[in-house]
């Protein structure tokens, strides 16, 4: 963009033809500038932030809204400017910004943001927590955008911030408040259990398990690990989905009234509670693993881990009792599960046990098989 500053207004040379301050949305005068300069630079930022808006939406495609799991950790921060907030992905950016003869480069950012609506270079990733941090950052642009009343009065103060910051990016208040929140929410998101990159391996998901547990999720991905892990994160947590043999949201919340009473459906919550303290505390998890009698009925896992050991008993199950096909609860045998069905066995294997775990809890009890011989 090329700048010029007639006598009565600032003026943009854009791809629609030259957009004027006037033409744009009025910004009142704004008090206490240093300097001339300064508030040259704030009226000059005040038409070039609208008229960018204006070329960046002409300019790319179709935006789309914050996923599940993007809202899911955002809200806390944001509230509900997740809701309002568009993005696009695979976005064109621009590479400069240049007003009163100064340059601003803007080609070393990953995004830029126009107020509520988002543009990042990349494509879209579900389930990507680099992602959901940079959005962080430029969730914080629409905050300052929303604080300061509109694009035009955000656009005069980021362009006279630049210059108060001797025209440097990493400098500018704007930017600094930006990269300050996105290191606080990156150093928040390493706390929470269900965000980190290794949740694959741990005892509540299971993709295998989660995809056999679901008829439209195989048909959807197949066997697609990272599709499965993807949905999980994104849509399978907040819509209460089980995703391991060892544990059952669902049946975790109903089964335990304190825990009810104080995360109601917050299924997020109910996760990070069994990681923490559930497993710690031998707590019931699942119709089909109660850690507690698993512990008590096998005599060789008391004497390996002790009686209280629960955390090593539930990683004992899930890496060998399932296919060992041990009992992992008073109300689920799966030997006696596949003997006394015969078409399960057909389909699943005779001493597939932990298919036998995915058929009872899929099809078998809503059918009223019986779990145990009692």
């Amino acid at each position: 963009m090329l700048w010029s500053s007639p006598a009565q207004a600032v003026c943009v040379d854009t791809p629609f033809g030259e957009l004027c301050h006037q033409d744009l949305d009025p910004t009142p005068h704004i008090p206490g500038s240093a300097d001339f300069a300064e508030q040259a630079w704030g009226e000059a930022g005040s038409a070039a932030y609208q008229a960018a808006a204006n070329w960046m939406r002409a300019n790319n495609g179709s935006s789309q809204s914050l996923d599940a799991l993007q809202k899911q950790y955002l809200r806390p921060h944001f509230g509900d400017l997740v809701d309002r907030a568009a993005v696009v992905y695979n976005a064109n950016l621009m590479d400069e910004l240049s007003a009163l003869g100064y340059r601003i480069p803007m080609n070393q950012s990953a995004a830029q943001t126009y107020c509520d609506r988002i543009y990042i270079d990349d494509p879209y990733q579900q389930g990507d927590l680099g992602q959901i941090i940079l959005l962080a950052h430029e969730l914080t642009h629409s905050r300052q955008c929303q604080d300061y009343g509109g694009a035009g009065t955000f656009g005069f103060h980021y362009f006279r911030e630049y210059k108060r910051a001797g025209q440097s990016y990493e400098n500018n208040r704007l930017e600094r408040e930006a990269f300050a929140f996105e290191e606080q929410f990156s150093a928040w998101l390493d706390t929470q259990s269900v965000a980190t990159s290794s949740f694959s391996s741990s005892p509540v998901f299971d993709p295998d398990f989660y995809l056999m547990s679901y008829g439209d999720l195989r048909n959807a991905f197949g066997t697609n690990q990272g599709a499965a892990r993807n949905h999980w994160l994104t849509y399978g947590i907040q819509e209460g989905r089980r995703s391991s043999p060892a544990f059952d949201v669902q049946y975790y919340l109903s089964f335990y009234p304190d825990l009810q009473n104080a995360f109601s459906n917050d299924y997020t919550a109910a996760i990070n509670h069994w990681l923490t303290y559930g497993i710690q505390e031998g707590r019931r998890s699942s119709i089909v693993f109660d850690v507690q009698y698993y512990l008590n009925r096998y005599s060789d896992l008391q004497s390996a881990f002790g009686a209280q050991n629960y955390s090593a008993a539930v990683d004992h199950w899930l890496t060998y009792g399932v296919s060992e096909g041990r009992q992992g609860s008073p109300d689920f045998d799966p030997s006696f599960y596949l003997s006394n069905n015969p078409d399960v066995a057909r389909v699943y294997g005779a001493s597939n046990y932990k298919g036998a775990i995915e058929h009872y809890l899929e099809f078998g009890r809503a059918e009223g098989r019986r779990g145990t011989a009692q």
